[in-house]
């Protein structure tokens, strides 16, 4: 299969290029495409015991490279106790794996700082979607946790982030990724070649390696 891959997170099922995120009750793998699988703190008022157990099933599948999303959300979800309960069977999942972490953090960046610390993972964490601030930016980059930019960001933060600290996404949006690594690349003052090729170069080692 093709292991180049220049959007690492969408919800969009026939997205070449990419990793698709899905929820373990909706892995249906296809032959030609890769994913990251994950309990969405969306859903964290709603799961299982069977759940966790389709979860920790599903992940070991060779075509799913990374875990997630999972993550922490302020503003929906269940109580946050029970939130920071489902990402650490996640974080767990990750470690096990060796399969790198997408994150979804709303209002919660130092929840997540505080998480980071506690378990130290040895594997990648990536928060998808950033749309944060050049302050809570770097914070976030000083631990090592990697932002992956989609349609809608802060300047700011992309001008802070270092090229080898950031990836590109489509998330749910329908709009073509090359258009989403051009308009980053015009922030960053950097051509869209070069950034398509970095997140390539770097995918390629960090999924598949």
């Amino acid at each position: 299969m093709n292991k180049t891959i220049y959007d690492i997170h969408t919800h969009d099922t026939s997205r070449d290029n990419a990793i698709i995120s899905l929820s373990p009750q909706s892995f249906k793998p296809q032959p030609t495409h890769y994913y990251s699988v994950g309990i969405h703190p969306w859903g964290s008022c709603d799961t299982t015991p069977y759940d966790i157990q389709l979860l920790q099933n599903v992940v070991s599948h060779p075509q799913v490279i990374a875990i997630g999303e999972t993550g922490i959300d302020r503003l929906k979800g269940a109580v946050i106790e029970k939130q920071i309960e489902l990402l650490e069977r996640h974080i767990e999942l990750s470690e096990k794996h060796h399969k790198p972490l997408i994150l979804h953090v709303v209002k919660a960046t130092d929840i997540i700082l505080n998480i980071y610390h506690k378990h130290k993972p040895t594997q990648q964490w990536i928060i998808h979607g950033f749309r944060g601030n050049e302050k809570n930016a770097l914070q976030l980059l000083k631990e090592g946790i990697h932002l992956s930019f989609g349609e809608k960001f802060n300047p700011k933060s992309v001008e802070y982030t270092p090229l080898e600290n950031m990836w590109i996404e489509s998330d749910e949006s329908t709009t073509d990724i090359n258009f989403i690594l051009n308009k980053i690349a015009q922030t960053k003052d950097i051509s869209t070649e070069q950034l398509q090729q970095s997140v390539a170069t770097r995918a390629a080692k960090l999924f598949f390696e």
